[in-house]
């Protein structure tokens, strides 16, 4: 926990007016450890978050509630882009018909 926090309250997004890829990679990583160790082991990880300070919890909670909403905002964008693509190829599919005049069945 304290290896990985310190990385974490070193939000990116807010440190500067341009943050590196690298910076924001690192912190998104070390975001999305830090919840899968909180889900795999939950007493330990309320422990290891009770000895922080309650600044550093603060900003932890606000953390991981901003990667939350960014994950479902960028999931919610790409199932957008997919029910229009789906959309724009039912349409294509539709307005592509040819009727024959004249029947080839007899043709092997």
């Amino acid at each position: 926990m304290s290896t990985v926090v310190p990385l974490l309250l070193q939000d990116p997004t807010s440190s500067s007016p341009a943050p590196s890829s690298n910076a924001a990679q690192v912190h998104t990583l070390a975001l999305n450890h830090l919840l899968s160790l909180g889900t795999q082991f939950p007493q330990e990880f309320r422990y290891g978050l009770s000895t922080l300070s309650m600044e550093r919890r603060t900003r932890l909670e606000t953390a991981i509630r901003q990667s939350v909403l960014q994950q479902q905002a960028m999931q919610q964008k790409q199932l957008e882009v997919e029910r229009k693509e789906q959309e724009r190829l039912a349409r294509e599919k539709e307005r592509v018909k040819i009727q024959l005049k004249s029947s080839f069945a007899g043709f092997t």
